[in-house]
């Protein structure tokens, strides 16, 4: 799975949080927002996710 997208909506600081590029059994590379702050889903993906849709 090239990008793996988590939302946490209930945790102490909501967020989401996208990894991507896997390598050897892992991902490289992990990148984290707030809960309401645009996160980027890179290639294949390619697009800018905006998280406030996730707010509740």
């Amino acid at each position: 799975m090239p990008v793996y997208l988590l939302i946490d909506p209930i945790g102490d600081e909501p967020g989401v949080t996208v990894l991507s590029k896997p390598a050897a059994g892992a991902y490289a590379m992990t990148t984290r927002v707030t809960m309401g702050s645009p996160i980027t889903l890179p290639a294949p993906v390619g697009f800018e996710l905006d998280t406030s849709t996730f707010k509740g």
